[in-house]
């Protein structure tokens, strides 16, 4: 045991989650207020729009402010800022328990943009539910792991399943009810307290640099009192594999698929076009919507079958490439017309005029259709 307790010290040497003021250098930095009113689409001057409908989230002035996450679409909003290593607290409250659609999550280290074909980022989760039970993989609230290539060591002093970090006890309050997170981050190593008790963690974390994400999915959730400390950096640079992939400060990104419905979008007459919560099922026909003429269109499409052509046109044209079946990447320049499909260039689609979806087959669906004004 007195080997156990030692190797521990080794790893958490920096974290120190009860203090009040951590005993760093950052004592001299200032609290951020992530509640702060602005302009924008969300009226929130912290938070930045990802992959979801402008009515996903919203500020009230209820109790000094209330961020109120509707949880319709599955999708995200992001941090403006970017962090290494910080201090970040806030309370929240679930406002249903219906089985498992009581969700949601706050993401740290995070990219700034969706994984490929999923409404969520690549960073540490940190769970916030309200579910009716736990199961053997997962708890009801306070879980930590690593999504979509993101990597985590549990901490060996609370329960673990794989890379997540579950809390070895129950300490959230009821539907409706105040909670209260305080979540540490330093160094690539992370630590959870839940109502005034550290309950689960995490080291060995890549990346560890990125932005702030807020999870909305499935339910009706609040949060309020949000802040975050700016800590110490480390000394050494970190590596390429050790900082998210980030969002370029004055980016601007707009979902043109809310996923709720399809306003704005024309359906070809017998079209089979589907609103699916963050997917856009595609089975038959075209859908089309007039999109800007500066910025960057970037969409994600599942095929589940070879294609001979790309399933999407601008004005009017397309390009006929062999695609391989699975989950894929497609940004086009609006203003050049220039195509990237996974990373590779592959040619030119049109300038100007209407975006084009073509369909996919069944099972087939378009996800995370974002406009990005750099």
């Amino acid at each position: 045991m007195k080997l156990r307790h030692m190797l521990l010290g080794m790893l958490f040497p920096l974290v120190v989650i009860g203090a009040e003021k951590p005993t760093t250098t950052a004592q001299k930095h200032v609290w951020v207020d992530l509640m702060e009113a602005g302009e924008g689409a969300l009226g929130l001057k912290h938070w930045r729009q990802v992959n979801v409908a402008d009515s996903t989230f919203r500020l009230e002035a209820e109790g000094g402010g209330v961020i109120v996450c509707t949880g319709k679409p599955t999708g995200v909003i992001r941090s403006a800022e970017v962090y290494e290593n910080f201090l970040v607290e806030f309370e929240w409250r679930h406002m249903e328990r219906d089985g498992m659609r009581a969700n949601a999550g706050f993401f740290v280290w995070s990219d700034g943009l969706p994984a490929v074909g999923i409404p969520f980022s690549r960073s540490i989760e940190i769970q916030v539910a309200n579910f009716d039970r736990d199961t053997a993989n997962f708890t009801r609230h306070g879980d930590i792991f690593p999504i979509h290539g993101s990597r985590m060591t549990p901490d060996p002093r609370f329960a673990a399943r794989g890379q997540r970090s579950l809390p070895l006890e129950f300490r959230a309050h009821g539907t409706a009810e105040w909670n209260h997170y305080r979540i540490l981050c330093v160094d690539g190593v992370i630590q959870l307290e839940v109502n005034g008790k550290l309950v689960s963690g995490g080291y060995h974390i890549n990346p560890r640099k990125g932005h702030l994400m807020i999870e909305s999915e499935g339910g009706e959730v609040h949060f309020r009192k949000m802040r975050v400390l700016a800590l110490k950096s480390s000394e050494a640079a970190l590596g390429e594999s050790q900082v998210a992939r980030v969002v370029a400060s004055g980016t601007q990104v707009r979902a043109l698929y809310n996923g709720l419905d399809l306003d704005g979008w024309k359906v070809s007459e017998g079209g089979g076009f589907k609103v699916a919560d963050w997917k856009l099922q595609a089975t038959k026909g075209v859908l089309s919507k007039a999109v800007p003429e500066r910025g960057v269109i970037q969409l994600d499409f599942v095929n589940p079958e070879p294609m001979e052509a790309l399933p999407v046109r601008l004005g009017g044209k397309g390009l006929d490439i062999p695609i391989k079946k699975g989950g894929h990447r497609l940004e086009v320049n609006l203003g050049s017309g220039a195509a990237v499909l996974d990373g590779q260039a592959i040619g030119q689609l049109g300038r100007g005029g209407d975006l084009e979806l073509l369909e996919l087959g069944k099972r087939g669906y378009f996800s995370n259709v974002l406009h990005i004004v750099k």
